[in-house]
């Protein structure tokens, strides 16, 4: 009976840890996800130079994030690239002709975004 007894309590014990231990995880995750992502700052002085043949030249001040991997640009809600080092300070766009735009940026680390930058507005 005993060793009945403790077979079940080592099962139970086997089958309940992993359950707690990744509840405990997520939860160190979501905060920790909300915590970087208030964090990071997205870079400054954004602006648009436009050029010939609907091409725009952003330039911007890097963030201050020492963390930060790079930067996300869109325009209004679409993602248009990604740029890479964090230390980049401008970049090249060919947009569509007759259109309008307002792109902003955010700084990227990981999964988790700044809030964007304040948009800088214009047409092709």
């Amino acid at each position: 009976m005993r060793a009945l007894v403790a077979a079940v309590l080592v099962a139970t014990t086997l089958w309940a840890v992993p359950a707690v231990a990744e509840a405990s995880f997520n939860k160190q995750a979501a905060s920790a996800q909300s915590a970087s992502s208030g964090m990071l700052h997205p870079p400054t002085n954004l602006s648009a130079v436009r050029n010939s043949n609907c091409s725009v030249t952003l330039s911007w001040t890097p963030t201050v994030d020492g963390q930060a991997s790079g930067y996300t640009i869109l325009n209004g809600g679409t993602v248009l690239l990604s740029v890479t080092p964090k230390t980049a300070t401008s970049q090249k766009l060919t947009l569509s002709k007759n259109s309008s735009y307002s792109l902003t940026m955010v700084t990227v680390y990981l999964n988790w975004t700044s809030a964007a930058s304040p948009a800088v507005a214009g047409s092709c």
